[in-house]
This record gives C-alpha cells, sequence and structure tokens, in this order.
C-alpha cells in the first residue's frame, strides 16, 4: 500500500505530488489510522483515497499508519 500511496504523497510520504494532497511522512500514527478508517466508512469524502481505502483491512491501515508515522518529515523541525 505504501507504494500506491508514494505516488500521490511521495515515495515516504515526505513530498506530495500536489500541494494540496497532505504529507503523510511524521504523522501520528493513530491520526492516520482514523483517517483512513474514515474514507474506508466513507465518513471522509474523497473519490481517490474511498477506493483506495477500501482495499485495506484493519491490520493494512494498522501497517500502513505505522510505516508512514515513522518516516523523516518535513513536519517536524530539529531546534
Amino acid at each position: 500500500a505504501a507504494q500506491v500511496c508514494g505516488a500521490c504523497h511521495g515515495p515516504t510520504g515526505e513530498k506530495p505530488t500536489q500541494p494540496d494532497y497532505p504529507i503523510l511522512a511524521g504523522q501520528w500514527p493513530d491520526y492516520l489510522e482514523r483517517a483512513l478508517k474514515d474514507y474506508k466508512s466513507g465518513k471522509r469524502k474523497n473519490p481517490i483515497m474511498n477506493g483506495m481505502a477500501a482495499a485495506l483491512s484493519d491490520q493494512d491501515i494498522e501497517n500502513v499508519a505505522a510505516w508512514f508515522s515513522s518516516q523523516p518529515s518535513p513536519l517536524h523541525s530539529e531546534r
């Protein structure tokens, strides 16, 4: 699933291909899980994401969220 996600969000989720696509790298895993589950159930609406999430099992969602959350991210800055 990470390879499929990478087509729009960047290879490790750090550099989306469009400015309105979110950065996935470094996000909280529980946030990513909730978002994917909401896309899967239809609670969140996006024609691309609803279709992508529909094919994911709960374990897939947990794995994808864990992987993207563990990637280096421009969302975090070093002090």
